[in-house]
C-alpha cells in the first residue's frame, strides 16, 4: 500500500505494535515503526515534512521515553539518551502547553546523565525544569520539585 493511503487505524496499530517492541526489546523495530508512522502522517499532510495531526504526537511521546528507558536498560545509553532527547524537543515544542510532558523528559535525561557522568548536563536540565510554571493553587514550581 502507498505512503498515504493506510487508514488511521493502520496507523494506530502500528503505534500499538511499537509499544508491544519496546515491551519485548526490538527497539530498532519499534523505532522503525515510528518512523513508518511518521512517513505516514507526513505524506497524509501532502508530502510536507515535519507536518503531522497534532493528535499523533501526544502518542509518539511516550514512544519515545520508552524508547528511551528500554534502550537505558540495555546499556546503551547514547541510543537512550537520543531516544530521551527527541521526547524533551517534542515536550518543548508542539507539547509545551503541558508542563507536566517536560518535567518527565527531564527527569529521564537526568537520570540518562547521571549513568553517564555527565553532571554538568543534569544540573543544566534541573535548573531548567525548577523553573516550570505550573497552574493551579500553592508554589508555581511545585511539579517540578516533586519529581526532583
Amino acid at each position: 500500500m502507498p505512503i498515504g493511503d493506510k487508514s488511521l487505524f493502520h496507523v494506530d496499530a502500528l503505534i500499538e505494535d511499537c509499544t508491544e517492541c519496546i515491551a519485548i526489546g526490538k527497539n530498532e523495530d519499534a523505532l522503525a515503526m515510528l518512523n513508518e508512522v511518521r512517513e505516514e502522517l507526513e505524506a497524509r499532510e501532502g508530502n510536507s515534512p515535519g507536518r503531522i495531526p497534532v493528535d499523533f504526537i501526544p502518542g509518539r511521546f511516550p514512544a519515545w521515553l520508552l524508547l528511551a528507558e528500554a534502550s537505558g536498560e540495555q546499556d546503551l545509553c547514547d541510543q537512550a539518551l537520543i531516544h530521551a532527547l527527541e521526547a524533551n524537543s517534542m515536550a518543548r515544542g508542539p507539547l509545551s502547553d503541558y508542563p507536566e510532558f517536560f518535567i518527565q523528559s527531564v527527569f529521564l535525561l537526568c537520570r540518562l546523565y547521571i549513568v553517564k557522568g555527565d553532571l554538568l548536563s543534569v544540573r543544566n536540565h534541573l535548573s531548567e525544569a525548577m523553573k516550570v510554571p505550573v497552574s493551579g493553587e500553592g508554589s508555581k514550581y511545585a511539579q517540578a520539585q516533586l519529581h526532583f
